[in-house]
């Protein structure tokens, strides 16, 4: 029953976010469904969460552990496979520098995506994330699926699930994603997620660190 639940759960959740990327970012619709696909997400991990649970609905360790150990080897492949690749890995110097559960972000260096300018570059990182996408995809099981999701012009990785970067996603206007950070946040002041977001501004679209560094002396002076 558990695994029919889940691909219920997982082709529905796949079905919404093609749904938001067929609508404008940011418009009523969008917000919408990605709610949805939100929603989703939380009833899929807590299918997890229950079988790792002393008590519960079905609470058996093994397989909450299983998810875990299988979660960790497919980003571990995911990375062999990049960084080992003939032309990705070792011609062009591709490396995964940053795995989180589900998740590879893979640096591409500029000889593998070059572009005249930023608007090529990141068309040219789509294409790119979209065929390793697919190639990582073959060496797993069904239903797993290495979907390609964005790429980031500029990024700044200060831990495990906290980041912050320039946001190019296919089909919408690009802007800066924090993840983590107390900007992301509703529970800290709102003159530190002010100053937060615009130092992370600076940084992430003019790259002046100077410039960040003045603008948080200026705010803390006043």
């Amino acid at each position: 029953l558990l695994p029919e639940m889940l691909e219920t759960v997982l082709h529905e959740r796949k079905q919404v976010k093609k749904l938001m990327k067929s609508v404008k970012s940011g418009s009523t619709m969008y917000k919408v469904y990605d709610g949805r696909q939100l929603g989703l997400k939380v009833v899929a991990n807590s299918m997890y969460g229950f079988t790792g649970a002393t008590f519960g609905f079905l609470p058996e360790k093994r397989i909450s552990s299983s998810v875990t150990k299988y979660g960790r080897y497919m980003i571990t492949q995911t990375k062999s496979k990049i960084e080992n690749h003939p032309i990705w890995g070792k011609k062009h110097g591709c490396k995964c520098i940053y795995g989180d559960t589900d998740s590879v972000f893979v640096h591409m260096p500029r000889s593998l995506v070059n572009g005249k300018d930023a608007l090529e570059l990141m068309e040219n990182a789509h294409k790119m994330g979209e065929e390793m996408s697919k190639e990582v995809t073959d060496i797993f099981l069904p239903p797993n699926d290495l979907e390609y999701e964005k790429s980031y012009a500029s990024f700044l990785l200060l831990k495990k699930k906290r980041y912050a970067g320039w946001k190019f996603e296919p089909g919408h206007e690009p802007k800066i994603q924090i993840k983590g950070m107390e900007a992301a946040r509703r529970d800290y002041a709102p003159l530190l997620v002010k100053t937060q977001k615009e130092v992370l501004r600076i940084l992430l679209l003019e790259r002046d660190i100077q410039k960040a560094c003045d603008y948080i002396s200026t705010v803390v002076h006043d």
